[in-house]
């Protein structure tokens, strides 16, 4: 094995402190380069990489101690497997885990990565060669370039196997996204746009999806994605609706209230760094966005109703979630517990707009 650090134009101790540890295992040393962004930087560790198999690991990233043994076994198994990859989770500042998340196990992982980026990009184990024939990292773009990397991967026909096991871990960090969460929205539409098309960067060989995904379902994948986003866009206390106007006429009545509820309810959470336990105490505060939001993606959809569904539905997980003591109002629900051994008492309630009772026994 080899650990190569690209030192990217960085200002603290980096390359002293790599150097001392280079001095005591050569297998470990540095690469110094200006400011290029991470894409220019990672195609650099990959150009002077010496082995077989590659794993990226960003600095606010960590894996566990049993990551290598458990990755490199699957890989030992069977020697047409191109990568692996296992569960992650992200961690707040205090140490929560948020929630368990993993791909797929498929051994074509291209209609899913014609959909969304399905996992951290240190959670996978890829064949060097895979990478190389993919033309590594595209450096034209800011945000999304791992989720591109996979998708061309796959494209190509690479195999992947997957570890059910949490190894891998994201460090979240307070940040603000009132500066660049429009180009990383506008990143993820161009690569989620590359899967339905073929993909002029991989012409020149012969791939297993050379026409990628049937282009009529594009437009409803671009609303799909564009909840996503505006979790973490009201998540930081913005206006979400500026998504939706970028965005070609669409119409998608298939968009499930579930799916839409979901994606808000895992990333309204990351610009804060909260836990889902938490989300009762952020939900107030968006509230109002939340549902403009959603207002205006049931008239881009075409979804009868998708916003008043969604909002309970959102309203419903985020009451199963928490760990405050019931009763406790949400919206339109009141959530309380019931002892089935002993008698049930009346339930009253005051606020007119509760109208939805959610029981734990």
């Amino acid at each position: 094995w080899e650990i190569i650090v690209v030192d990217d134009g960085s200002t603290d101790e980096t390359v002293t402190l790599v150097k001392k540890l280079g001095e005591q295992d050569t297998r470990i040393r540095i690469i110094t380069q200006k400011n290029q962004q991470v894409s220019v930087a990672r195609n650099n560790g990959i150009k002077n990489a010496s082995y077989d198999w590659l794993l990226f690991l960003d600095s606010d990233d960590w894996i566990s101690p049993q990551y290598f043994d458990r990755m490199t076994s699957v890989l030992a198994s069977d020697p047409d497997i191109d990568g692996v990859h296992c569960g992650w989770t992200r961690v707040t500042p205090d140490g929560k885990r948020v929630r368990e998340m993993y791909a797929a196990s498929l051994p074509d992982l291209f209609p899913v990565l014609a959909k969304l980026c399905p996992f951290a990009i240190h959670a996978c184990v890829i064949r060097k060669s895979m990478v190389e024939l993919a033309g590594g990292f595209d450096i034209s773009l800011i945000t999304c370039e791992e989720w591109d990397l996979w998708q061309k991967i796959a494209r190509i026909g690479a195999r992947f196997e997957a570890v059910k096991e949490v190894m891998a871990f994201y460090r979240m960090r307070p940040h603000s996204l009132s500066s660049d969460g429009m180009q990383f929205f506008n990143d993820a539409i161009r690569v989620l746009s590359h899967a339905y098309s073929s993909d002029d960067r991989l012409k020149h060989l012969n791939l297993l999806h050379p026409d990628g995904e049937l282009p009529e379902l594009l437009p409803g994948r671009k609303l799909a994605i564009a909840t996503w986003f505006a979790g973490l866009f009201v998540g930081e206390g913005s206006d979400a609706k500026p998504l939706l106007t970028t965005l070609a006429p669409a119409c998608d009545p298939s968009l499930e209230p579930y799916w839409v509820a979901d994606n808000i309810f895992e990333a309204a959470l990351i610009p804060a760094c909260k836990a889902p336990s938490d989300w009762h105490l952020l939900y107030p505060h968006i509230e109002t966005n939340l549902k403009e939001f959603l207002t205006a993606l049931e008239a881009k959809s075409g979804k009868t109703e998708l916003a008043k569904r969604s909002i309970l539905t959102l309203q419903k997980m985020i009451l199963e979630n928490t760990q405050v003591e019931r009763p406790i109002a949400l919206g339109s629900y009141y959530a309380v517990s019931i002892e089935i051994t002993e008698p049930v008492e009346d339930i009253l309630v005051e606020k007119r707009e509760l109208n939805r009772l959610l029981c734990s026994l």
